[in-house]
Formats: structure tokens, C-alpha cells, sequence
């Protein structure tokens, strides 16, 4: 999933409605708790999310003007809250926002 998700935020089409069905399903085996989506999926995805803007701001700091830099990470943050929207459950927003 996480290589979905990567894919992504490289610009590649991905089957959005594929992956919100398997985050559903971590959402449901937890019956009503978010342990198993917390422990099992998003603690990863929050990692490499972090790992990958960190990346990213270091390249963008280097190539680009500040406001283009700020441009770049403004679009970055309405794409992550995007995919929280689209396949992510909605506790992850804050958190994926805090890292990226």
C-alpha cells in the first residue's frame, strides 16, 4: 500500500478505490477500534511520509526560489489532506499533516 501511495505522490494514476477498500478493511478488523489501522498501516505510513518530505524539502530548498518552495510545499500539504479524503481514514489527517 505504502508503494501505492508513493507512486502517487510521484504523479502516477493509482486505483484509489482499491486501496480505500483495504484500509477499510484494517479500519473494520479492529470492530470499532482503530488499533490494528494505527499499529499496522499508518504508524508506517506516517514514517515514510516523513522520510519522504524531508527528502523532498531538502531538494526543493536547493532548487527552488522561497515562494516556489513554499508553492511546492503548500501543494504538497492540499494533496496529503487529498488522500486522507479519498482513502485514508480521517483520524490520519492531523498527523499526516504534522509530518509532511
Amino acid at each position: 500500500m505504502y508503494c501505492q501511495i508513493h507512486k502517487e505522490r510521484e504523479g502516477e494514476q493509482i486505483d484509489r478505490a482499491l486501496l480505500k477498500n483495504v484500509i477499510d478493511v484494517y479500519c473494520g478488523n479492529g470492530m470499532g477500534e482503530l488499533v490494528k489501522y494505527e499499529e499496522d498501516f499508518e504508524s508506517f505510513l506516517l514514517e515514510d511520509s516523513a522520510s519522504y518530505y524531508s527528502r523532498n524539502a531538502s531538494r526543493w530548498n536547493q532548487e527552488n526560489s522561497c515562494p516556489d518552495y513554499m508553492i511546492k510545499a503548500e501543494e504538497s500539504l492540499r494533496l496529503e489532506k487529498e488522500r486522507v479524503t479519498n482513502y485514508l481514514h480521517s483520524t490520519t489527517e492531523p498527523k499526516l499533516v504534522a509530518v509532511s
